[in-house]
């Protein structure tokens, strides 16, 4: 038997527990080593398939990796890393680097949102789950005496979704911090932000 393998049926089980995790387990995994047994098979190929509450995401797109990458980049740079400790992170060469160095920076050095990223209490990527269940990320969170402000990054278009997305974000935020008012903003890529209520 390799090293390891007996306690695979056991993560498995335990993480079925979890509920950003929950799945039915397929009792033949579950039950471990001895379950390679005919009759294990047998009973395995009569239980129902392992099912997850989460959702598939949709494949990737040029346009998708290239937000993804933007959104990195500011999460980095708002932590204080250099532009080179990001390129290394992201891995590009210097053109593809630089076209997202640039939509970053314009969302960055915005005179009318630049106190985002210079004065209040931050957090980047703020997990949360929703009440769907699915695992979410806040853009940016930033909290200040009297208010927190929500922060969506967009590197495309408008869209009036984006609204929804914000309002769920903003009910996720107003639970972190009762009592404060809570704000919240698209920024895009292009330079505009839209505060959206």
């Amino acid at each position: 038997d390799v090293a390891g393998l007996g306690a695979l049926p056991r993560a498995r089980a335990e993480m079925s527990a979890l509920p950003e995790m929950a799945c039915r387990v397929d009792p033949a995994a579950a039950a471990g080593p001895d379950a390679r047994s005919p009759a294990a098979k047998v009973d395995a190929e009569k239980a129902p398939p392992v099912t997850g509450i989460g959702r598939r995401r949709p494949p990737s797109t040029p346009e998708i990796d290239f937000g993804i990458r933007v959104h990195r980049y500011l999460e980095l740079a708002t932590e204080a890393h250099d532009d080179a400790a990001i390129r290394a992170d992201l891995g590009l060469d210097e053109a593809a680097h630089e076209a997202v160095r640039a939509v970053a920076r314009r969302i960055l050095e915005q005179p009318a949102t630049r106190r985002f990223f210079t004065e209040g209490r931050a957090r980047n990527e703020l997990p949360y789950v929703g009440a769907d269940g699915q695992l979410r990320r806040i853009d940016r969170l930033v909290e200040y005496a009297d208010e927190v402000w929500v922060l969506d990054y967009k590197t495309g278009g408008d869209d009036p979704a984006y609204r929804q997305q914000l309002a769920e974000y903003r009910q996720a935020a107003a639970a972190l911090h009762p009592g404060k008012r809570v704000r919240s903003a698209l920024l895009f890529g292009d330079g505009r932000w839209l505060e959206v209520e």
